[in-house]
């Protein structure tokens, strides 16, 4: 994850305050379920490094956010 740090931008789709909205949703709606995510620092990391990601990775990064189901 540290590589990303130092890359150019991958797209503008998806930037930090997106990010923060999302951690805002779980906060408010899965404050008793998802408390692992709540509490982790992937909504610390994810932010500032979102944008360097391309789209194409977001699957990954994000599975986190419904326990790695697929469906």
């Amino acid at each position: 994850m540290y590589q990303i740090r130092y890359k150019a931008n991958q797209q503008t789709l998806l930037g930090e305050d997106s990010i923060l909205d999302i951690f805002d949703y779980f906060h408010t709606n899965f404050s008793t379920k998802a408390t692992n995510v709540i509490h982790s620092t992937f909504f610390e990391k994810i932010p500032s490094l979102i944008s360097k990601t391309k789209v194409v990775e977001w699957v990954e990064i994000f599975s986190l956010l419904w326990n790695g189901n697929e469906k």
